[in-house]
């Protein structure tokens, strides 16, 4: 997790479509790598070789066992199977194959099948008809999917991703339509099976994961990740500034609507938004390469904050003029500056403990 003084952060994925950490007792799903280790014998004579002493296997025997077993902990370590990083408690052979099930559960559930998704209707400009296509062309223009990408997938969905992680991210796998949550799948697929033939929709976008929740202390600092991204269905650009938000109302990690103080929030809360003004490109007909954007949200609290829960985020707004007539001259009608379409909530939500 990228946070500084301690700070605890955890997204919420909502996977909204706009408008315990972890036991460690279970086999984490990724296994960590090691260096290669070049092990090199040396013989050495003894000193005395006209008459060497004899050696007393016994004297040496406790040595020869905490060698032995050093040796076993750091294959087994090194193999996923300590219970915690800082414990020596090694799992159960039962234990170690009810989580590879578990595992091989996950990955039939998460991993993406393309071939599945059978054909779809698309405008054809030439004939000024509806003709039919496979649904597998829409992704050509997206980098290849991972061999872990389920992995991802099922650590977003559940709310189980770390903060480093989605930092380190690459956009092979947030680029995916299949990576916010499961509303591609479920509903967005339709825009292009059965398309409004009377409609076209030129504005959309969304954020996910749309909220995280961070305890905290008063001079502290934390740094968190989201993606903003088009929506389905869309031939539009869209030029949008994310500007700080102080939402008036926030749901806690319980679920309940809170009420706090946006004049407060700004009062002891510095957000800095990377990159504050963005272009997200079409996802209608197919999907353009840049549909999805990874945004960073740093922030800073007074050393004189009060303790409390407050509500800070982002929201969106137009675009810098000079943005604005560039893009407008290069996409002509398919630019979409940012109108009066909006959600009842900021784009992006953080709900902050400070303690």
């Amino acid at each position: 997790m990228v946070a500084k003084k301690g700070t605890k952060v955890v997204t919420k994925s909502k996977g909204k479509i706009p408008s315990k950490k972890v036991a460690s007792t279970k086999k984490s799903p990724v296994k960590n790598k090691t260096e290669n280790t070049k092990v090199t014998k040396k013989t050495v004579e003894p000193k005395n070789t006209a008459h060497p002493k004899p050696v007393t296997f016994k004297k040496y025997l406790p040595f020869i066992l905490a060698i032995l077993f050093a040796g076993a902990a750091f294959y087994v370590y090194n193999d996923g199977l300590f219970t915690d990083n800082t414990e020596s408690n090694l799992i159960s052979i039962e234990e170690f194959a009810r989580q590879e099930a578990l595992e091989t559960r996950l990955e039939e559930q998460y991993t993406i099948d393309r071939s599945t998704y059978g054909l779809g209707t698309i405008y054809d400009a030439k004939t000024g008809d509806y003709k039919q296509f496979n649904i597998i062309d829409i992704f050509k223009n997206l980098p290849a999917v991972p061999d872990d990408f389920w992995r991802m997938k099922y650590e977003m969905s559940s709310g189980q991703i770390a903060m480093k992680t989605l930092a380190d991210m690459d956009k092979a796998y947030y680029l995916q339509p299949e990576f916010i949550k499961n509303n591609f799948v479920d509903g967005g697929i339709n825009f292009w099976i059965s398309p409004d033939i009377y409609h076209w929709y030129p504005e959309g976008y969304g954020t996910y994961p749309h909220q995280a929740y961070v305890e905290t202390t008063a001079g502290g600092e934390f740094d968190v990740y989201t993606f903003t991204y088009t929506s389905w269905g869309v031939e539009g650009y869209q030029g949008l500034s994310l500007v700080p938000a102080y939402p008036e109302r926030i749901v806690n990690p319980e679920g309940d609507k809170i009420d706090t103080d946006p004049t407060l929030a700004k009062e002891y809360f510095t957000i800095s938004i990377s990159p504050d003004t963005v272009l997200l490109e079409p996802t209608y007909p197919i999907f353009s390469k840049d549909w999805s954007k990874k945004i960073y949200v740093h922030v800073e609290i007074a050393e004189d904050t009060p303790t409390g829960v407050y509500a800070i985020g982002y929201d969106v707004a137009s675009a810098p003029s000079d943005l604005e007539d560039t893009w407008q001259d290069q996409y002509r009608e398919l630019y979409q500056s940012k109108s009066g379409f909006s959600i009842p909530t900021a784009q992006f939500e953080i709900y902050v403990n400070v303690q």
